[in-house]
Formats: structure tokens, C-alpha cells, sequence
């Protein structure tokens, strides 16, 4: 367990990091919509794929 937790745990936070980073600078790209309609439709894009899996399989 201790292993996979030394590699999951720094490639979740790099993969966090890049996310984050990129839409910060998409966001000043995009003035069309809200700063919270924004990052909502950031969230749901990026979380619908896991939920639909889930319910999937």
C-alpha cells in the first residue's frame, strides 16, 4: 500500500497542479462567462467522465 501511495500521491498532486494552472490562464482567456460559471463547467467536465463510469460499470 505504502508504495502506491509514494507514486499516486505525487502524480495526483502534479496532474492537480497542471489543471489548476491551466485554467487559471484559460479563465483570463475567456471573458464570455462568470468566474463561477467558469469553474463549474471546469468541474463538472472534468468529473462527468468518473461519474459516468461509475454508474456504467
Amino acid at each position: 500500500m505504502l508504495p502506491w501511495v509514494i507514486v499516486a500521491a505525487p502524480v495526483i498532486c502534479v496532474f492537480g497542479l497542471a489543471w489548476g494552472l491551466l485554467n487559471v490562464w484559460m479563465r483570463r482567456r475567456t471573458a464570455a462567462v462568470s468566474t463561477v460559471q467558469y469553474w463549474v463547467a471546469c468541474l463538472a467536465a472534468s468529473l462527468v467522465p468518473y461519474v459516468v463510469g461509475f454508474f456504467l460499470f
